[in-house]
């Protein structure tokens, strides 16, 4: 099961938004806050560290209409169990993952406004940096291990849920063909039938690192390697895999540079009937310098990608006279168009520093776009800030459907084998709850139980473990209640 949000942008003219800030209430004694960040439709999270324990936080913001409210501050149980806790985080569908070393935390959303723990991963065997990098699709979560082995090269194991509470370990994911140091499992993303798994660190031995990705496929007998995806670009320092993304059939990959001065990159791959990624595209910035870092991180949703370009610190501004400083790192929003990647929109810090490094995580969601500042110093040095951008575009032609009432769209392929299409809309927000039932209206699972805000959404339904028949799926959201059926053939 996999949710789109379905991009309306066509051709930006003006564009009109507000600006949100975010600055830790406790800014004095937790530092970097901004370096991880994920949004959901509702909610949104932000990691920070804390420089005397070694241990970190996440603080939950709800948003609506009206602005942005702070709803929790979440902190580890113990000491040993915080270090690096929020690196990474990751929250959908209402649940909160919360990384941190050799652990994974796992909150649902409680019955008031904010979010309890229900379970933790723990450590592996031998399992030396588990919980590095998270990835979830459906009932399937992906947890890197960069530092696993003798030499370090990396694993990824595979957990299956169980129940809300329980999981359990079905795979230990290792890599064919790496060199020493190679971090494999130092980014991840995947779905119901590919996983794209980064070795940023590959290359130790043979040159300076430039990195490698793994594409594995999903198989019966579990997760299998299919190709290994070098660089097109010969240079070294690229590190390719900095981030990966996979959605429906394409794959983004960064290669934001190292410590020579690089122009970073995406790079755009699209996978081809036989499973295999071929090259699409490059992506760099517009105004792309040396030490940009473009592509450090990115979101990947449909045919919009978000990309970061956080800069290097002292590479981070450029000074113009009479003393004014303009922003050197940016994020920027790309739409696929069919003559390539189209720039759409470009942000930036509101007050920009040396070392705010605005970029360094970025997110978005149904027209909203979260950006981190880690390097923030207006509450202290390297106190750090998040930014909330919501776009008003104007002088747009054709550019928003206007959703006025509510819609469960006939699921496409129908009949299908064995994944269809479910599309629907809702024109305020609410609680939306998507069930698929049998004929006899015993439910067989649910594939949507969260916050949306009014838009229209669509959400793919994999049915491979059940037997061909008539199903229902029944949509509800605030007063509106609607049934359909779809047939599976197999």
């Amino acid at each position: 099961m996999r949710t789109i949000i379905i991009a309306l942008i066509i051709a930006v003219v003006t564009i009109a938004q507000q600006t949100v800030k975010i600055l830790p209430y406790d800014g004095n004694s937790y530092y970097k806050f901004g370096v991880k960040l994920s949004l959901d439709s509702t909610f949104f999270a932000v990691s920070s560290y804390n420089g005397t324990q070694s241990a970190g936080a996440v603080y939950v913001y709800r948003r609506d209409s009206i602005g942005v409210k702070l709803v929790q501050k979440i902190l580890p149980d113990t000491i040993s169990s915080g270090y690096l806790f929020g690196s990474p985080v990751m929250i959908k569908n209402n649940v909160l993952y919360i990384g941190s070393k050799n652990k994974v935390h796992i909150y649902h959303r409680n019955e008031g406004t904010g979010f309890e723990k229900i379970t933790v991963l723990p450590r592996p065997l031998n399992a030396t940096n588990f919980g590095r990098a998270i990835s979830i699709s459906n009932n399937s979560v992906l947890i890197g291990d960069p530092r696993n082995g003798i030499d370090e090269k990396g694993a990824v194991y595979v957990f299956d849920t169980i129940s809300d509470s329980e999981w359990t370990m079905t795979q230990k994911i290792v890599p064919s063909n790496v060199e020493r140091f190679a971090s494999f499992g130092i980014k991840i993303s995947h779905n119901d039938k590919y996983a794209i798994i980064s070795a940023g660190g590959d290359g130790y031995d043979s040159g300076p690192r430039r990195g490698s990705v793994f594409l594995f496929e999903k198989t019966d007998t579990g997760w299998i390697e299919k190709q290994k995806i070098l660089p097109t670009d010969p240079t070294n320092q690229q590190i390719f895999g900095v981030e990966v993304a996979l959605d429906n059939n394409r794959v983004a990959i960064g290669a934001s540079g190292g410590p020579l001065p690089y122009i970073g990159r995406v790079y755009i791959f699209g996978l081809d009937e036989r499973g295999t990624v071929v090259l699409e595209d490059s992506i760099f910035a517009s105004d792309s310098f040396l030490g940009n870092s473009f592509g450090y991180s990115f979101k990947l949703r449909g045919d919009s990608l978000f990309v970061g370009a956080k800069g290097t610190g002292y590479m981070a501004q450029t000074e113009f006279e009479e003393g004014r400083i303009e922003n050197e790192n940016f994020a920027y929003l790309y739409v696929k168009t069919e003559t390539g990647w189209e720039e759409r929109m470009k942000f930036g810090a509101t007050n920009p520093d040396p070392q705010n490094v605005f970029g360094f995580a970025v997110d978005f969601m149904n027209g909203e776009f979260l950006v981190g500042a880690p390097g923030d110093p207006t509450k202290g040095f390297i106190c750090g800030a998040a930014y909330l951008f919501r776009p008003n575009l104007v002088s747009i032609k054709n550019e928003i459907e206007v959703i006025t009432e509510y819609s469960l769209y006939q699921n496409y392929p129908n009949p299908f084998n064995p994944v269809t299409t479910i599309t629907y809309q809702i024109p305020k927000e609410g609680l939306v709850t998507l069930k698929i039932y049998d004929i006899l209206g015993k439910e067989v699972t649910t594939l949507i139980n969260e916050e949306k805000q009014a838009g229209k959404y669509s959400i793919d339904f994999n049915a491979s473990k059940l037997s061909s028949g008539v199903y229902l799926y029944e949509l509800r959201s605030n007063e509106f209640k609607s049934t359909k059926k779809l047939l599976l053939m197999k």
